[in-house]
């Protein structure tokens, strides 16, 4: 039989266990799950992260539709669907001195590790901003060209899709999953003129996208064997918790050397 001192240890740890974030809708995340502490703001800004991401998807499904027309009707539209939609975006998350760091966006409500969360911080919002600049010069100097037809942009809006993805990626697992989708649309791009040369800067590409992979899929096992996660929270938690005399300590090193090495590569930053 239990006694009262443990009836009450008992009612506290499954209050605690209520307590943990499982399905959160539109409240806070606890500052446990977050990196670098602190609230999630889920409202009201919350939504027009996922309106960064939506708006490059638009785009491409408008071209899709267009196929069936002229090319001449489907591409505007889709342009302006793009730009609108991103600028609308940007404008909305701008940072603003006393806003809130950090913007989210929960899928199906779940909070971390088990769901997935963009964040959009003013980093990832200045990136996602150049980006779009890039992208509006390089559509216009496309524009008009018989050699480009409906499928590079099509492309072209996937490209800016997942590279919202990675901008706003809050675990690793993810964040390779965004890497894989911008590298096989980077990969057509490439050789979309079909000439030699881009075909030959195609396929170095992909081989190096290739060791990218093993790379960055190391040092994502490394700290999901020993973190349990690949949430950047609980990646961050598993660093902090070690010493600098821990054998993981050195493990960690190494993942991190794998992951930086797998970006960089697949960032194309080498120029060979």
């Amino acid at each position: 039989m239990l006694s009262p001192n443990s009836r009450d240890e008992t009612g506290a740890q499954r209050l605690a266990a209520l307590d943990k974030p499982r399905f959160c809708g539109r409240r806070t995340f606890r500052s446990s799950d977050l990196l670098g502490g602190g609230e999630m703001e889920l409202a009201p800004n919350n939504i027009y992260v996922l309106v960064l991401m939506l708006a490059p998807i638009a785009g491409a499904v408008l071209i899709l539709i267009g196929k069936v027309l002229p090319l001449g009707y489907s591409l505007l539209p889709s342009f302006l669907v793009w730009s609108v939609g991103t600028v609308y975006g940007l404008f909305k998350t701008c940072p603003t001195e006393g806003g809130p760091v950090s913007m989210f966006y929960v899928f199906g409500g779940w909070a971390e590790p088990f769901g997935i969360v963009l964040e959009l911080n003013r980093i990832s919002w200045a990136a996602a901003g150049l980006g779009f600049l890039i992208g509006l010069v390089l559509w216009l100097h496309t524009r008009g060209r018989e050699a480009y037809g409906s499928s590079f942009y099509l492309v072209l809006y996937l490209v800016f899709f997942s590279l919202h993805g990675v901008l706003f990626s809050r675990d690793l697992f993810n964040l390779f999953v965004w890497f894989e989708l911008l590298s096989l649309c980077s990969f057509v791009l490439v050789a979309y003129d079909h000439s030699p040369r881009a075909l030959m800067a195609a396929l170095r590409y992909l081989f190096l996208s290739t060791v990218s992979i093993i790379f960055f899929l190391l040092g994502i096992w490394i700290f999901y064997r020993h973190g349990g996660s690949p949430s950047f929270s609980q990646v961050q938690g598993f660093l902090e918790g070690l010493s600098t005399a821990s054998p993981r300590s050195l493990q960690a090193s190494l993942a991190i050397v794998f992951i930086t090495a797998g970006i960089i590569t697949r960032s194309a930053v080498l120029p060979f």
